[in-house]
């Protein structure tokens, strides 16, 4: 009794002393298990000058093998919850869960004591669920470990390393060399700052994901972090991508990437819940084509030729005027159809592949298999390509021949892939780098290739996607309707409906439900051991209940909308009505006015051309007048009803018949937003405008003597230098918070974004719609 007493007041005593040991003091505990691959290691982390110790779903918390970084702690003793004490025996299994002094939310905590109390240590220990762990071992931990391979912004390090997997008993279910390991992704590379995605290589084949197809063992896999990438407010549930790719697998996209959950751990530190990914490239039990650039290499190889990389590359053009990208010199096969492609959209700019093209959109694609293609490949393949593109813009039909897009472009897959879009509300997908394609050998026709990267998506709802060509012609293109509507009643609706936010059990998705009860435990450790992203308070299983209720509740008013929205879509039925939509950006008309069709999707008329004129320039004292011509014909194979009403931006417009069978459509509006005002030789009428002033600064106006110009001559001499708004559109401080590389252009002084933005250094898209009369 009196020796427990004792230990009681001993353990008060070190807690109340705890605070005193520096951080960099603490020792690091390390956890170590035996294996058939070696011994696996996971060392503690110091997180607010406390010691955690986050463990894979393999560990044992009533039989802990641990030990210590340094010999500082020779003599301590474990302190038990109650009071009693144990000697600290390096590797000598404990029991944790006995030994815990303080136990929430499966967080369990022990206390290691110097023999004179003078020292102390609290371990807070935490153990994943149901997932497999993935250790990486750098195999120059000090000059290129993880810290080393995270510093470059383009991914340009690599190094190798070792791996070992380990299955939730511990047994080993992979240990192999890592011949190379790289950082991968655009936005999720650059903005998250805690955990990064990975592309490993390794030294030979093998199947990570344990899916029992031997096809389905390769080299290269891919390591997503899971990050939220947007703010504190964004969806951190970590389902956005296992979730995606599961829906698109039981859709029926079968090229779709598996994955899995893991628990990663690199040079012996924890790095949270990743998602295990197969990488998509062309090989049996991926991308299922023939392998073009086996049959390159070989072919270069028979010419003396043996590093690609050397070789010169070339620009030229297709017969579309298209300019394509290739090397020279490599060898011209009979016919470029007997190989596959595998295609992949790039950024506008350009691309930094050896091989790449650009269609009609003004996009790059790249070649991504074969990488180097010769002249007559990407000729081959570009041409498709572009005649898919240019079939897809006219509604289905090439512009030259009337073929039917079905011929070269595959519905089922396309519709399947466009779908997975609207439903995910992708970010990327048709958008950036993320979106593939495929040419299977023999066939001269565009499949849609494996979807991918669902980083940015699961945001809005209820709408359809617009800022790409390729949403756009899908939703209003007739066979392309008539596809859409059957595939998502049928199958998608059902596949969210009964799977995903039901009990109907799937191939390859699971409930919302499965997928929380799968990762809760692994989640939890992510945010303790990355809390710095923000919580409001500790409680996170509350928090990830929430997420998941979050997502359901998009998947559950997504999928309703779109069943809702894609019957309403009038596949050939002839319009009675149409509103005509046209927007004017603030101050600057003529030729960046946009014209458009409201609800094309609904709508049997097509619009041939637009054109606007200004027929009464602006003055100082009166805003300017424009005339806006609109042409429509009807899509291919439709028509209109003879009683067509036409609005414009709701206002009722009058319209004739043209010889050709096209309409015409002539408007006018008013351009408020601009009148000059000239100053020193300088129009500042794209950012100030009087009545405006005189609205938000009279005793300014006052000062002036109501005078117009003494106003612009304070606003541009003081007014500007302060930031002041001069109209309704141009608001500096507005400007410079959505423009991020403003700062670069003006540094800190207000004055120079007016003026950089007269002198059209930079653009602003912000347009209005303009009230039409007749």
């Amino acid at each position: 009794m009196k020796k427990t007493f004792l230990a009681v007041v001993l353990l008060i005593a070190i807690m109340l002393c705890s605070s005193a040991v520096a951080a960099e003091d603490i020792p690091a505990v390390i956890w170590s298990l035996q294996t058939d691959a070696g011994t696996v290691c996971v060392k503690s982390e110091t997180l607010d000058g406390q010691a955690w110790l986050f463990l894979p779903a393999c560990a044992d918390l009533t039989a802990l093998s641990l030990s210590t970084e340094n010999d500082g702690v020779d003599g301590a003793i474990w302190v038990f919850g109650n009071g009693e004490t144990t000697p600290f025996e390096p590797n000598v299994p404990i029991n944790g869960v006995a030994l815990a002094t303080n136990h929430h939310e499966d967080v369990y905590s022990l206390v290691l004591a110097a023999a004179d109390g003078s020292e102390i240590l609290t371990l807070h220990l935490m153990k994943s669920q149901h997932l497999s762990s993935m250790h990486i071992s750098s195999t120059d931990p000090i000059n290129e470990g993880r810290e080393w391979l995270e510093d470059c912004p383009l991914h340009e390090k690599t190094t190798s390393a070792h791996l070992v997997m380990l299955r939730e008993d511990g047994s080993v279910s992979a240990g192999m060399p890592i011949d190379k390991i790289r950082g991968r992704g655009n936005t999720t590379w650059t903005t998250t700052l805690d955990k990064k995605p990975y592309q490993i290589n390794l030294a030979y084949k093998q199947n990570l994901l344990e899916t029992g197809d031997p096809l389905e063992a390769r080299k290269k896999w891919v390591l997503l972090a899971n990050e939220a990438l947007w703010d504190e407010e964004s969806d951190r549930s970590m389902l956005r991508n296992k979730i995606s790719l599961d829906i698109s697998r039981e859709f029926g996209l079968e090229n779709t990437s598996k994955c899995e959950y893991v628990d990663l751990y690199y040079d012996d530190c924890y790095r949270g819940t990743y998602l295990l990914c197969e990488k998509v490239e062309v090989n049996p039990g991926r991308v299922d084509v023939v392998d073009f650039d086996e049959i390159i290499k070989g072919g270069a190889k028979a010419l003396g030729v043996y590093d690609l990389d050397r070789l010169p590359i070339a620009q030229g053009i297709n017969r579309y005027g298209m300019e394509i990208h290739y090397p020279e010199n490599l060898p011209e096969p009979d016919d470029p159809s007997v190989g596959g492609y595998l295609i992949e959209m790039e950024k506008s700019g350009g691309s930094g592949e050896a091989t790449w093209f650009r269609l009609g959109d003004g996009r790059a694609y790249a070649c991504k298999n074969p990488s180097y293609a010769s002249e007559r490949m990407v000729t081959y393949v570009s041409e498709l390509m572009q005649e898919v593109y240019q079939s897809f813009e006219n509604y289905g039909f090439d512009p030259e021949t009337g073929m039917p897009i079905e011929n070269i472009m595959d519905i089922d897959s396309f519709t399947r892939s466009l779908l997975i879009a609207e439903l995910t509300k992708s970010f990327d997908m048709y958008v950036f780098t993320s979106t593939n394609f495929v040419v299977k050998a023999g066939e001269y026709k565009l499949y849609a290739g494996p979807v991918w990267d669902f980083d940015l998506a699961t945001a809005e709802v209820e709408t359809l996607r617009s800022d790409n060509q390729w949403s756009r012609y899908f939703y209003r293109t007739t066979v392309y309707q008539e596809a859409a509507k059957r595939l998502y009643s049928e199958e998608l609706y059902p596949i969210v409906s009964e799977i995903l936010l039901g009990d109907r059990e799937g191939v390859y998705l699971k409930s919302l439900a499965e997928y929380e009860a799968q990762i809760s435990a692994s989640w939890l450790m992510n945010y303790y051991r990355f809390s710095s992203r923000g919580f409001p308070d500790l409680n996170y299983m509350k928090w990830l209940h929430s997420f998941v209720e979050d997502s359901a509740e998009f998947y559950e008013k997504q999928s309703a909308w779109l069943l809702s929205e894609i019957n309403s879509w009038s596949e050939d039925e002839v319009s009675h009505t149409v509103d005509l939509e046209l927007s004017a950006p603030y101050s600057i008309v003529n030729e960046d006015m946009i014209f458009g069709i409201a609800s094309e999707q609904r709508s049997s008329l097509r619009m041939i051309s637009s054109s606007v004129v200004c027929t009464k320039p602006a003055t100082e004292e009166e805003f300017g007048t424009w005339e806006c011509r609109m042409i429509l014909a009807p899509k291919p194979n439709t028509s209109y009803a003879d009683d067509l009403v036409i609005t414009v931006n709701g206002q009722s417009a009058v319209y004739e018949h043209l010889d050709d069978g096209t309409i015409s459509v002539l408007c006018w509006f008013v351009d408020w937003s601009y009148r000059p005002a000239i100053y020193r030789d300088v129009d500042y009428g794209t950012v100030f405008d009087f009545d405006y002033f005189i609205d938000y600064y009279p005793d300014i106006v006052d000062e002036c003597g109501g005078d117009r110009d003494a106003a612009l001559a304070y606003f541009v001499d003081y007014g500007m230098d302060m930031a002041m708004t001069g109209n309704e559109y141009f608001d500096p401080t507005s400007v410079w918070e959505v423009n991020i590389d403003l700062s670069q252009i003006i540094g800190d002084t207000w004055k120079l974004a007016y003026e950089r933005y007269i002198e059209g250094q930079y653009v602003l898209s912000r347009p209005y719609e303009p009230e039409i009369f007749q």
